[in-house]
């Protein structure tokens, strides 16, 4: 039989280990559905944590094709540094090329946080404004 004081400290290793490998909980990753524009405008991914607690955020933008789409203005990371304030609201915005003419324009937006309190939705700015909820 081993002795209970040689099985403490493996215990307490593997604890450790598991630690440091498992995935944050409560972790989640949000994705809207491609949206496409009608006669111009800006997309926009709004966030909002609708938690008790800080989340941390990253907001990012994507063409149909899945190539990153930098934003134009990205009030997640540049008013609250990536942590989101309980009840607050962010967000990330690209204009539509060629002066709002859209064509073909299409986009998706991705949101990964800390915290599954977070909501997000994908607008199209333009009069008559439509949005695309996001999902896990």
């Amino acid at each position: 039989m081993t002795p209970l004081r040689s099985l403490i400290p493996c215990s307490l290793i593997a604890g450790l280990v598991f630690a440091l490998v498992a995935p944050a909980a409560h972790a989640t990753t949000l994705s809207t559905p491609i949206m496409g524009p009608t006669t111009g405008g800006a997309f926009v991914c709004w966030v909002s944590n609708v938690g008790t607690k800080p989340a941390k955020v990253t907001v990012a933008l994507y063409r149909v094709d899945g190539s990153a789409i930098t934003p134009t203005a990205n009030d997640c990371d540049t008013g609250f540094g990536g942590v989101l304030p309980p009840g607050a609201t962010c967000s990330a915005s690209q204009g539509l090329p060629g002066g709002g003419a859209g064509g073909g324009y299409l986009a998706r937006c991705t949101v990964d946080s800390s915290s599954s309190k977070v909501r997000a939705v994908l607008t199209n700015d333009v009069a008559g404004l439509t949005a695309q909820a996001a999902t896990k």
